[in-house]
């Protein structure tokens, strides 16, 4: 056979193979329904059609019904909270005006009646974090000397004639390295507190009394110990400005603590609540949202304005709390917690260490409302 025929051949097989897999592609087995199941799909979805039919038909009997009750029960939460509101208003107004000690406020009443229905216990071992604006080179500041080795450093011709880009002395610091930290600054500055590398451990706890102004929980000298749950809340808190340096100081909790927690999410396992009924539960919420939103407002200006705060503090203290916990109105999902007995001798918490800090960027967002 000759090269031509082979050829032939191989073009002749390669037809008969490309027609029969033609033939057994048409020849694929593809059922079809027979009149008999298509009409039981069709009952089927008829009947399931119908059902759905009849679901919302009871459904929207049932809006109907009980629409009234359900704007009566509108009405009433808005009402129980109007009430709220003015009395947190009648409060504070007879407070700076009438009787600074001995109000005689139904917002008092209702928190005798709710107060140990929203009990939390700070766990055993709680991390919390302070922070601290540093004004300059602070003397209680414990890397004060690395930080003015670091700028003889950085104002030295010998580093200033290398310097193309735009740096200033604490983007020097930042970009110093562990093993040059370790070799040219630790041992000739090693730190007066080991890991307190912010303000010293005396100066990152709570201020002596005699330095104590008027605070949203604490009325001027009394010292309690303001803190956040995380980072980033405690700096928020203090509302820095951008290149300002934070002393943050890590504590922990050393017992639990019996705080009263304005966010009422936090405290459905506590077991007072397991025999309430749904709208005592709802009531409670509103109650303690809504003056959990009082109380972590922005106040700004006159002291005046922490008179409410701090008298519903004071209470909340006489009734037997180490502390509160509340949102935080500068950060969202921030919360703060302060306690109230900051004495070494009780042993609430301890202090663990300081680190600095270099505020970047402070985030603003907002929404147009008006005009349209």
């Amino acid at each position: 056979m000759d090269s031509n025929e082979c050829d032939n051949q191989i073009v002749d097989n390669s037809k008969s193979c490309s027609k029969n897999m033609n033939n057994e592609k048409t020849n694929v087995y593809e059922p079809k329904p027979s009149p008999e199941t298509s009409a039981q799909i069709e009952e089927t979805f008829l009947a399931a059609t119908g059902a759905l039919k009849n679901i919302i038909g009871v459904l929207i009997g049932a809006l109907i019904k009980y629409l009234p009750e359900i704007e009566k029960s509108l009405s009433n939460r808005f009402k129980f909270k109007q009430e709220i509101l003015n009395q947190w208003n009648n409060l504070e107004k007879e407070l700076k005006t009438q009787n600074r000690y001995f109000p005689k406020s139904k917002l008092i009443d209702l928190f005798e009646k709710y107060v140990k229905d929203v009990e939390y216990t700070l766990p055993k071992g709680s991390p919390l974090y302070r922070a601290r604006k540093i004004e300059e080179i602070d003397p209680s500041c414990g890397s004060q000397n690395i930080i003015k080795m670091a700028e003889e450093k950085f104002n030295s011709d010998e580093y200033q004639k290398y310097l193309l880009n735009e740096m200033n002395i604490w983007d020097y610091i930042e970009n110093i390295t562990p093993n040059e930290l370790e070799r040219d600054y630790m041992p000739k500055f090693p730190l007066e507190e080991p890991n307190f590398w912010g303000f010293n451990k005396k100066d990152s706890g709570a201020p002596p009394q005699r330095e104590t102004i008027h605070g949203r929980i604490n009325p001027a000298g009394i010292s309690y110990l303001y803190t956040a749950i995380d980072v980033d809340t405690a700096i928020a808190e203090i509302q820095p400005t951008i290149e300002q340096t934070i002393s943050i100081a890590e504590i922990k909790t050393l017992k639990e603590l019996n705080i009263l927690n304005f966010d009422f999410s936090d405290i459905l396992e506590n077991p007072n609540l397991d025999e309430k009924s749904l709208q005592e539960l709802e009531i409670l919420k509103m109650f303690f949202d809504t003056v959990s939103g009082l109380f972590s407002k922005p106040i700004l200006g006159n002291a005046d304005n922490y008179y409410t705060t701090q008298y519903i503090s004071e209470y909340i203290k006489h009734m037997g709390f180490d502390g509160i916990k509340y949102k935080s109105s500068l950060r969202k999902d921030g919360s703060n917690i302060v306690i109230f007995d900051t004495s070494e001798n009780n042993g609430n918490y301890e202090i663990l260490s300081s680190s600095l800090h270099r505020v970047t960027n402070v985030e603003i967002t907002s929404k147009k409302i008006l005009p349209k």
